[in-house]
């Protein structure tokens, strides 16, 4: 997907709207954020270790941010750090999950974040971001086709979908359409920057750097492509 590069797309606010909702106690803003891009990876992630035998990985994701998100200093702590969000969570989701463990047994623990291994090979972290990748795609996909479309650019969008997502070529799609090579692909790169733009969004609210986010970028979207 070819186009602007991603750092250029946008001012880089997305982490900053997020300490500001968390300076402001607007919490029901940040757990509706956590859980529509984090729910799914943390619970792929939970279902990878030996955690999985506390019960339903979803309920327990939703334990640990009801538990976290009633604590004042739990989202300060994170903003204080230098660790992506996405780490940060998975550490503290391994934490929350020891310790329902010695709730459980009342046994000891050594306390440190360690992800217990999968038992079915691969790895915790490796799931989760597999899960991450496709769940933070998907959700700029359908956020770029509603910027698209109030935008006035419906048809370019619908191009990209055809082209990227579906692999009809622009060839193709230009005799189909009436329009040429050049006018097509100029519509495509038109809705595939919207989309690179909200993708980029979402991994600065991570904690990635604007200098970073093609390499993330490719990355992720290598990510997709590996299984």
């Amino acid at each position: 997907m070819e186009g602007t590069p991603a750092a250029d797309l946008f001012e880089p606010t997305p982490r900053t709207a997020m300490v500001e909702m968390i300076a402001s106690n607007r919490r029901p803003e940040v757990l509706e954020l956590l859980m529509r891009a984090y729910y799914e990876p943390l619970a792929a992630y939970l279902s990878a270790t030996t955690f999985r035998s506390l019960g339903d990985p979803r309920d327990v994701v939703r334990g640990f941010f009801a538990d976290r998100l009633s604590r004042e200093q739990w989202l300060e702590d994170w903003r204080a750090s230098d660790l992506r969000l996405r780490r940060w969570l998975m550490n503290g989701l391994l934490f929350f999950c020891k310790e329902e463990r010695r709730r459980e047994h009342r046994g000891s623990g050594d306390g440190s974040a360690e992800a217990p291994p999968n038992l079915d090979g691969e790895s915790p972290e490796r799931v989760f971001e597999r899960t991450y990748a496709r769940v933070t795609v998907q959700r700029a996909i359908e956020s770029a086709a509603d910027l698209c479309g109030q935008e006035g650019y419906s048809a370019h969008w619908e191009f990209f979908r055809r082209h990227h997502l579906e692999g009809d070529s622009l060839v193709d799609l230009a005799e189909r359409s009436g329009r040429t090579v050049g006018q097509v692909t100029g519509m495509v790169r038109t809705a595939a920057s919207r989309f690179r733009r909200v993708l980029a969004e979402s991994l600065v609210r991570d904690g990635a750097s604007p200098e970073a986010l093609e390499a993330e970028i490719a990355s992720m979207l290598a990510t997709l492509g590996s299984r």
